[in-house]
């Protein structure tokens, strides 16, 4: 599998973190160009092992940016493996959905690699969960894994406090929501919407409830102890 380039990260294009999913109607503007106008973050910590032998993701602002570095992992890793050993029955438009979601989830992992200088925590996925060549069980977990990180990424959005990180992960979010619009209609034709509150709004989730629920699909496992939560 090719690792995605500077130049394919450039491909990377969102707007800004609408609301409703239906309001995602086009690409504005490149998350890797972004990088040439943001400071990279700075770890301050070396890793900590907590007790339960996970892999601390660590505090503040690049606390957060690490641990959407694994999610970004759990995607790349999911539609690699989707687009090279998916079931034998996906169609062309199939294919060309998925690829192109594949290439944007590595141009996000590369993103926030380089973002976090190399040292963000790098994790092995486990895709067990998963059988590859059932579409039914491709599309539910695919849809899971989209909107679980959709809504890591819209409270994330709002635990970063940095403005030009507030601003790449709003980009981020936007991207995420496009994928998992795209999932619900593969499982559903028509359907383009994930869980959403009273207002039509994409709900965010805390990054406890999302390191639990997607550790499943890690053998490394982590802990989101000391990230902002509230």
């Amino acid at each position: 599998m090719k690792e995605a380039t500077n130049s394919s990260a450039a491909k990377e294009v969102t707007q800004k973190k609408g609301l409703s999913r239906r309001k995602f109607l086009g690409y504005a503007g490149g998350v890797a160009g972004a990088a040439l106008v943001l400071d990279a973050c700075k770890k301050e910590d070396d890793p900590v092992i907590a007790d339960s032998g996970a892999i601390d993701l660590g505090t503040r602002d690049e606390g957060v940016l690490n641990y959407l570095f694994v999610l970004q992992q759990i995607e790349a890793a999911f539609y690699i493996k989707l687009v090279g050993n998916g079931y034998s029955y996906m169609s062309g438009p199939e294919r060309e959905l998925f690829t192109e979601i594949r290439d944007q989830e590595i141009a996000h992992r590369e993103f926030l690699r380089n973002y976090l200088q190399n040292n963000g925590t790098v994790v092995e996925v486990d895709l067990d969960p998963v059988t590859f060549s059932d579409r039914n069980s491709v599309l539910e977990n695919g849809e899971f894994i989209e909107n679980i990180v959709t809504g890591a990424m819209i409270e994330a959005g709002r635990l970063v406090v940095t403005p030009h990180n507030i601003e790449l992960v709003a980009k981020m979010a936007s991207v995420e929501a496009r994928h998992a619009t795209t999932m619900s209609n593969l499982r559903s034709t028509g359907n383009f919407f994930g869980p959403v509150d009273a207002s039509g709004s994409e709900p965010g989730m805390l990054p406890s409830n999302v390191i639990t629920t997607m550790n499943k699909f890690l053998k490394t496992k982590v802990s989101g102890n000391r990230l902002p939560n509230s």
